[in-house]
């Protein structure tokens, strides 16, 4: 593991221990408008154990923090815990990642001058729910086999779901 990596993940230990709050401003788009960029949030740091599908957390991605939502949890057969997270904008969850990368929850957002809590994802389309039920469950499906090797076929995964994405609406008009 490189000196880097290993300095972030004991920096995380160190902020989830204290119980303390940060505050970030969004840079990416992935929460769509829940989050969007330029939002200022704060997290609160602290231990994943006790957050429930749904919240919204702040993680580490190489040297980045990134904030999405925990939809799952699982172990592999080696007893490997992953923690399973997606964009409220995203169908596809993202590869499953272990629990040390877990910054904290995002409690709030602000809007104009006030902090509002972050509200709960917004509801998803039907063909969008379903595409991203049925990815959720095959990483789910492959990480409780092995974690690390979910996260190489991810991309694999990804690749079809964008070609099934493409062609479904026309299937379901020509079989409907």
């Amino acid at each position: 593991m490189p000196r880097a990596h290993e300095r972030t993940l004991a920096t995380l230990e160190l902020l989830r221990r204290s119980g303390g709050e940060i505050e970030s401003t969004v840079r990416g788009d992935s929460m769509g408008q829940t989050l969007p960029a330029g939002t200022r949030i704060r997290i609160a740091c602290g231990p994943c154990a006790d957050l429930a599908d749904g919240a919204a957390i702040a993680v580490v991605a190489g040297d980045m923090m990134i904030g999405h939502r925990l939809v799952g949890r699982c172990r592999d057969r080696r007893g490997r815990e992953a923690l399973l997270i997606r964009g409220d904008a995203t169908i596809v969850c993202d590869p499953p990642i272990a629990p040390a990368l877990i910054v904290g929850q995002i409690m709030f957002r602000e809007v104009g001058s006030d902090w509002q809590p972050v509200p709960p994802a917004p509801r998803r389309g039907p063909l969008d729910a379903l595409l991203a039920a049925a990815v959720l469950g095959c990483v789910r499906a492959l990480a409780r086999l092995d974690v690390p090797q979910t996260a190489a076929l991810h991309e694999r995964l990804l690749t079809l779901m964008f070609r099934v994405r493409r062609k479904l609406p026309g299937l379901l008009k020509r079989n409907g």
